[in-house]
């Protein structure tokens, strides 16, 4: 209760979130207060700290299935899309009958392609979340110097 109300005092309202849980939701209350919630520097290098952890380990679970998946996976060539269409006979077939065995294959034919980019879709991902480790990273020493530079004053001072 003192947790909330020393937040209330500082204009900011409790939303969401419950005692035993890790993520606690609040709204700004008066347009004067802070824009952040954290008051001080080391709690704010604490929260960067704990953002660029948890990118990092997204990054470490997604870069190997990248790896996994681009070692097994074959990817069709440019010019060999046809090879995507399993129908025996299919190029060989004219008109009508062309098309609705084209129509038929052809859904099948573009889930073995996006097949192919799934692997490039995880590398993209993994790009993702090691760009975020790093520039949550990056925050954490910037808001440690800051801490370096103002260390907190004695009690009673």
């Amino acid at each position: 209760m003192d947790y909330l109300t020393l937040f209330e005092d500082y204009g900011w309202h409790h939303v969401a979130g419950k005692k035993s849980e890790g993520n606690q939701y609040f709204e700004r209350t008066r347009p004067d207060c802070q824009e952040e919630i954290f008051s001080d520097s080391p709690s704010k290098a604490a929260r960067y700290r704990r953002i660029s952890s948890y990118w990092l380990m997204m990054f470490a679970i997604y870069l190997p299935l990248f790896i996994a998946y681009w070692n097994n996976f074959h990817f069709p060539s440019p010019t060999g899309w046809k090879n995507l269409f399993y129908t025996p006979g299919l190029w060989e077939l004219n008109g009508l009958k062309f098309l609705m065995a084209f129509l038929f294959e052809l859904p099948f034919a573009l889930g073995r392609m996006i097949g192919g980019i799934f692997p490039l879709m995880l590398l993209v991902i993994a790009i993702g979340y090691g760009y975020f480790s790093l520039k949550a990273l990056y925050w954490y020493r910037k808001e440690t110097k800051r801490c370096d530079l103002n260390p907190p004053s004695p009690p009673g001072i």
